[in-house]
């Protein structure tokens, strides 16, 4: 006997009637077209063409929405937001006669709370002389989250390319502050009251290098030359950035105990995977919490060598995570924010600058009390001579101790910049040539009549990149040293078309002069 034939006493009056009607006809269609119904592969629905009550819907049906069938039968088609009003639903009753195959897309939730995307056909159909519509569905939620994981990176893609333009002008505004400041802190020696201004300065300058650095990082952006460093040091100077990111109502503990922990990898990875997990465990703790950030020595996920691997824990005590969004936090735009909350890429690129440096990302959670993201990277042995472009900056003005003097040729379209470069570089006892881009360098060159021992150039350019600089440099003096500076380089290079040595935006008279040296060293 067909299953229409299990009345719910609650349903209404002119619904049951209907299914009495389906209920008493023992004829074979009606057998039929329920062997059909329940048979289908797609989820399907039967309601009343005059009022929207709901008929029935097969098994497939209830599986997708977690609704029984008797908690369905007679209830209306607006109480799951399947039209917003009748007028809405005469509209689409409407398109559905004047096209009969074409879909509409709806949105339900389910009886578990999950947020479905679905596309609709739907078809008149005529039981035992009572007008019906079947409705088959389609889930489409998975391409939809696609496709809002598409656009959400495309704006994010808008708005990397955006701060990196801000990024590269406040980072040439402050090389020019911090090369100022370190004059004046030579000139205030001796001077207390003079002297605590220029302090004050300095770490202002610092606090907004972070800043300019931590928005390039976090847009992904920022030059990712790997490098052997100490976690513990990387993890050390995020920690005003951090703080500053997380707000007043969360407490960050650091518990950096594994000493040495060097490992091979480019700074600003490791600041771009620490500000994403902090950002993930800010958004957790909505009424404040506390975040622990720790290092220590570790035995590989799979690997039987203790001691071999360093660890880097974020832990939060937010709401934690289910099991089923546990497994698929690391797939690409997966995200449990709300529309224009979230990406849901930045797990996923936090994985992939772990595999990327051979390394793993693993997470723990349990539910209403908190998450764990464990970053494993092999231990590498340090290494005392890496490049000392990519040592970080000193915070102190010193003095540079005596060097060769040198012939620069050097190329920067900002004349402040261009300005106070050339100074450090002079009083150094190096003998500067400067030149605002392309070609006014060539007519340096012409002008000079003798080689010159090294070309510094920024690589963003009027007229001409830096990259083009070097080449018709170096296709009149093979073999010249070339460094380079940039506050943001990606419109020249992409990252993809790596440099020998490059200079970060801003930077001090101790950096610059390092890796001057190192250009001309090597």
């Amino acid at each position: 006997m067909p299953e229409w034939t299990k009345l719910p006493p609650r349903l209404p009056g002119a619904v049951r009637s209907f299914l009495s009607a389906l209920a008493d006809d023992r004829s074979a269609p009606v057998d039929s077209f329920q062997t059909l119904f329940d048979a289908s592969p797609l989820p399907l629905l039967v309601t009343t063409a005059e009022g929207g009550e709901i008929v029935d819907v097969n098994g497939i049906a209830e599986a997708l929405t977690g609704y029984r069938r008797a908690d369905l039968r007679g209830r209306s088609v607006f109480d799951f937001g399947l039209y917003r009003d009748p007028g809405d639903r005469r509209a689409q009753i409407d398109t559905i006669d004047a096209e009969p195959g074409l879909g509409r897309e709806v949105r339900i939730t389910t009886a578990h709370g999950e947020a479905l995307h679905l596309l609709a056909h739907t078809s008149r159909l005529e039981l035992d002389g009572h007008a019906c519509f079947l409705t088959a569905f389609t889930n489409v939620t998975a391409l939809a989250r696609l496709d809002d994981g598409m656009l959400a990176a495309q704006r994010l893609e808008v708005a990397g390319k955006l701060s990196g333009g801000i990024a590269h002008e406040f980072n040439n505004l402050l090389t020019v502050m911090q090369g100022h400041i370190e004059a004046l802190a030579e000139d205030a020696a001796g001077v207390p009251a003079v002297q605590a201004r220029v302090e004050a300065l300095e770490r202002a300058v610092a606090q907004a290098t972070r800043i300019t650095s931590g928005l390039l990082t976090f847009s992904g952006h920022y030059p990712s030359t790997p490098s052997t460093i100490d976690l513990n040091a990387a993890l050390d100077g995020l920690r005003s950035l951090v703080i500053g990111t997380l707000g007043e109502t969360i407490e960050v503990t650091w518990q950096l105990r594994a000493t040495p922990a060097t490992v091979r990898i480019a700074q600003a990875h490791v600041a771009q995977v620490t500000l994403n997990l902090a950002l993930n465990a800010r958004d957790a703790m909505p009424d404040g919490g506390r975040l622990t950030l720790s290092t220590a020595y570790a035995t590989a996920p799979d690997g039987p060598d203790a001691g071999a691997w360093v660890c880097l824990r974020v832990a939060d005590t937010g709401h934690g995570m289910t099991d089923d969004v546990r497994r698929r936090a690391f797939e690409p735009f997966f995200t449990t924010k709300g529309p224009g909350r979230g990406t849901g890429l930045g797990l996923s690129i936090c994985r992939g600058i772990a595999e990327q440096h051979g390394g793993r990302i693993t997470v723990t959670s349990d539910r209403g009390r908190g998450t764990t993201v464990t970053l494993y990277l092999p231990w590498v042995e340090a290494v005392a001579d890496d490049d000392a472009a990519n040592a970080p900056p000193a915070t102190a003005s010193t003095t540079p101790a005596a060097r060769a003097s040198r012939i620069v040729l050097l190329v920067e379209d900002e004349a402040d910049v261009r300005y106070v470069v050339g100074e450090i570089l002079r009083r150094a006892g190096h003998t500067v040539h400067p030149a605002d881009g392309l070609a006014s360098a060539e007519a340096v060159l012409d002008a000079l009549g003798h080689p010159i021992d090294v070309l510094l150039t920024d690589l963003v350019l009027p007229g001409g990149s830096g990259l083009e600089v070097a080449r018709r440099v170096l296709t009149r003096q093979p073999g010249v040293p070339v460094l380079y500076m940039s506050g943001y380089a990606e419109s020249v290079f992409g990252g993809s078309q790596p440099v020998d040595h490059l200079l970060q935006k801003p930077f001090t008279s101790r950096t610059l002069l390092a890796a001057l040296d190192a250009a001309c060293t090597r």
